[in-house]
């Protein structure tokens, strides 16, 4: 039986593809392993999404190249995506590129003598179901809905690597669901590169909350999150279901980027600051608890000390839950690439001030949180502190911190009441309460 070991570098969206890839290993009879020097085939599953993940890829791959002795190397995912003609080249030792639009062809791959694989500015979907784990915890999966995106952002290199959208039918969404479930996923994260627009391409009557209305009725998941919304298209029916529904979890992450019209209108995002305002007005009416995640980017072309100034009273105004900021680099093939922007100092500058701004509100906000009673998802225990470590509600996985549970004994997986005792950074320290 071959075995292989993978590595997945990047965004959640790509730590699908990963397990995409191992279940179709397995389903044709190859082992995964831990240990990478007892492997057959070793496979690095890459990002080129910004400068710095295409670094890390690199990085990465030329590490392995150096340990590797027998073993075949497969470069996957969105690096050999954008830059198939030039990474053989660079990369003699790499036995096999696999860019996001033959994920599925893995096996067949393989078993045969091409080196690269790609269809340019495209990505696979599955047809059916593939019986996927979650690399994540096993209470805890991500749920991907589409591939691909139709919007024209013009810091965004995506639908040039990824392609247009392509929605996963609602039948397959469904049917991934319960196989997760009956691993024991509790959470489910919806993800793709806009939820909303999950559908647009699928029956007239396929949207966002009409797919929730099916998911909610998934046996054993107890918690659904939001990742990845466009604003201008959260509507009114879909907060209200999230108002309703007990499983639907009050978290949106919505990527607003800016506030500035001018701004805006450069980065092509297709509204402007009394849309977003209104949206955000919306939410907070609707679903008063809602804890919101954003995404900030500083120092796009045409951003100048003004529209900063603006950002930063938006951001002090609006107390996100949490707030992540990206530092504009150009991108490759990208409208924006074409203007000037700001020196690469006063971007780090500014991302550096929101980030100052949004930890002091963080620490207000989990200030106001200590003593309080709230439910969370137990993903693991930690033998090294002897604690378990899980999330509550407003916390989704990997990027808001986590709660350790002290003095308690719980079985992962379980969601438990806990009482928040206090905090450091996003961390919180809990004592279970039943």
């Amino acid at each position: 039986m071959p075995k292989f070991h993978i590595v997945s570098l990047g965004c959640s969206k790509a730590r699908v593809d990963s397990e995409y890839m191992v279940s179709l290993l397995e389903e044709a009879g190859y082992q995964q392993i831990d240990q990478v020097l007892e492997s057959d085939l070793i496979i690095i599953n890459t990002c080129s999404f910004i400068e710095e993940a295409r670094v890390e890829s690199i990085d990465t791959i030329l590490n392995f190249i150096k340990i590797k002795k027998r073993q075949k190397l497969l470069v996957a995912g969105c690096l050999p995506q954008r830059y198939s003609k030039q990474l053989p080249q660079e990369l003699p030792e790499v036995d096999y590129f696999l860019g996001t639009s033959h994920l599925g062809r893995i096996v067949e791959v393989l078993q045969g003598n091409q080196k690269v694989h790609v269809d340019p500015g495209t990505s696979w979907i599955p047809e059916k179901l593939h019986p996927r784990r979650s690399s994540l915890y096993p209470a805890t999966a991500y749920l991907k809905l589409s591939e691909g995106c139709n919007r024209q952002c013009a810091f965004c290199a995506i639908p040039s690597i990824r392609g247009r959208q392509k929605s996963y039918t609602p039948d397959l969404i469904l049917k991934e669901a319960r196989n997760l479930a009956r691993f024991g996923v509790k959470e489910l994260n919806l993800i793709a590169q806009d939820l909303t627009a999950w559908g647009d391409d699928l029956e007239k009557n396929d949207n966002l909350n009409t797919l929730l209305e099916k998911l909610v009725k998934v046996e054993g998941i107890a918690w659904i999150r939001l990742l990845y919304l466009y604003p201008d298209r959260v509507n009114r029916q879909l907060l209200e279901l999230i108002a309703q529904e007990e499983k639907i979890v009050p978290y949106l992450d919505l990527p607003v980027q800016h506030i500035s019209d001018s701004v805006l209108a450069k980065m092509k995002r297709g509204y402007g600051e009394e849309t977003l305002r209104n949206k955000l007005d919306m939410i907070k009416e609707i679903v008063p608890e809602i804890w919101l995640r954003t995404t900030i980017l500083t120092g796009h072309p045409g951003e100048t000390e003004e529209d900063f100034n603006k950002l930063y009273d938006f951001v002090k105004e609006t107390k996100f839950s949490h707030l992540g900021v990206f530092e504009y680099s150009p991108e490759e093939g990208t409208l924006a690439e074409k203007f000037n922007s700001p020196p690469p100092e006063v971007i780090t500058e500014r991302a550096q001030k929101i980030m100052r701004l949004q930890k002091g509100i963080t620490k207000k906000k989990m200030e106001k949180m200590k003593g309080k009673i709230v439910e969370i998802l137990v993903e693991e225990y930690d033998p090294e502190s002897f604690v378990y470590i899980g999330r509550h509600r407003g916390q989704a996985p990997e990027i808001d911190g986590n709660i350790y549970l002290t003095e308690s004994k719980v079985q992962p997986g379980n969601i438990v009441k806990a009482q928040l005792l206090d905090y450091k950074n996003f961390d919180f320290t809990g004592k279970v309460l039943s």
